[in-house]
């Protein structure tokens, strides 16, 4: 079939005594009866969390980043050398060899991505009026110094989350609220050209194959 489950995993929602809800439709409804009065706390990254390494032939893994940031969401680099990853509210660069420091790419900016060829690097605007996806040309620097040509729009939807980019180029696949709940959609790239639903309930988290033959999304 074109759309196959490969994993599931459950997800826990703890709750006072004194709450009146016993259930998530109790809750949720509750939660609806009094805007701005309920308080949730949720095991998140912190002030400070880091990149690490996992070598699969070796079976070891080594830390990437020290900073006192909260540094997430890596992305390899075509040819390996480095990794994209947000840096509290930026985009950062580092050897994946660790080596150097880090360069901070861009301010304002998440969810990098380097196009197979090297030469664009696409991200999202989270907040604010230009919200939305954009990306830059790398220039002869690449991932080496920060970046000052200004980004190119794309699209901006609603309250998009992740992104990724196919192998050839051709096409964007984007996690947004388009249509009120999550779900992923997949757009031409660069002109946004088109746009297509995937048929999975409240899907996120794209990612194409390495062929680009297939996209995988959690939901």
């Amino acid at each position: 079939s074109p759309v196959t489950m490969l994993t599931s995993g459950p997800g826990l929602l703890v709750v006072h005594p004194s709450v009146p809800a016993r259930t998530l439709r109790e809750f949720i409804a509750l939660a609806r009866s009094r805007p701005g009065q309920l308080n949730y706390a949720s095991a998140g990254f912190g002030t400070d969390s880091d990149i690490w390494i996992f070598d699969l032939s070796q079976n070891t893994e080594r830390r990437l980043t020290f900073e006192p940031s909260v540094d997430t969401v890596p992305s390899w680099s075509p040819d390996g050398k480095s990794i994209v990853y947000q840096c509290d509210t930026s985009l950062c660069a580092r050897s994946a060899d660790g080596g150097g420091s880090r360069v901070e790419l861009l301010s304002q900016a998440a969810d990098g991505v380097v196009s197979q060829d090297g030469r664009r690097l696409l991200f999202r605007r989270p907040d604010g009026a230009d919200q939305g996806l954009y990306y830059v040309e790398l220039g002869t620097a690449g991932l080496t110094a920060p970046i000052t040509v200004k980004p190119q729009f794309v699209l901006a939807p609603r309250a998009m989350k992740n992104l990724d980019l196919s192998p050839d180029g051709r096409f964007v696949a984007y996690a947004s609220r388009d249509n009120g709940v999550d779900a992923v959609f997949v757009t031409r790239f660069p002109v946004a050209d088109g746009k297509w639903e995937i048929p999975v309930r409240l899907a996120s988290e794209p990612r194409w194959s390495a062929s680009g033959d297939r996209l995988f999304v959690t939901d």
